[in-house]
């Protein structure tokens, strides 16, 4: 197992398929209900407290997991207080549903419905250029939602969409939109995203950012 500490708040752990193996993980069927998952994962954490100093006790996190094709997998573990609690208390803790809905295979929409439970997207990218040029083509479609743009201290761009007005003429939750968007970028956990970006994101734009931005 590899930890490398990004930050106070960051940590990235990588695992190789014997790591996995040893605490009996499959990064593609993670069950955030399960006392076995939940109890591996502590462990995983105690080792990366002990190894880098990186200590998540006391706080809530929010965990991305990106499977590997050869059996491993590498983890995004953020202090951010919102999604895993996972301080000790009298009653087990939940994982919630992060690492569910967090890992790549899951980043997707199996169906609408699943997506339409929220009138909120949020994407992530790596790079300025990569939202600018998800502006210009969600742009030309048109989009008609709103649309906020934010930097995070860590680097990252994000960008949310709304459909508020449920607009019939044109909807980003058709799947070639989010094929489209997932080309640039990694979908988010929508209400995650909003309060990370109160504490540790700067906005770009926060209004008609697709269209602002598109020009760019």
């Amino acid at each position: 197992m590899d930890l490398i500490k990004i930050n106070d708040n960051k940590l990235k752990i990588m695992l190789t398929p014997v790591d996995m193996q040893s605490y009996d993980l499959r990064a593609s069927e993670l069950d955030c209900t399960n006392i076995e998952t939940r109890q591996a994962f502590r462990s995983i954490m105690d080792e990366a407290r002990s190894r880098t100093g990186f200590d998540a006790k006391g706080n809530q996190i929010y965990v991305q997991v990106y499977p590997s094709r050869e059996g491993g997998c590498e983890m995004f573990v953020t202090k951010l207080g919102v999604v895993c609690a996972l301080e000790d208390k009298k009653e087990p803790p939940s994982l919630s549903s992060s690492i569910g809905t967090t890992t790549a295979s899951a980043t997707r929409p199996d169906t609408a419905e699943a997506t339409e439970r929220g009138r909120t997207i949020a994407f992530v990218f790596d790079t300025l250029n990569d939202l600018l040029r998800v502006c210009r083509r969600l742009y030309t479609r048109p989009y008609a939602g709103h649309s906020a743009a934010y930097h995070g201290e860590e680097g990252g761009y994000y960008l949310l969409l709304s459909d508020r007005k449920q607009n019939r003429r044109y909807t980003f939750y058709e799947r070639a939109v989010l094929s489209l968007i997932s080309e640039y970028g990694r979908q988010q956990n929508a209400d995650v995203v909003r309060l990370y970006i109160r504490e540790h994101a700067r906005p770009i734009c926060e209004c008609r950012a697709i269209e602002r931005l598109s020009v760019l």
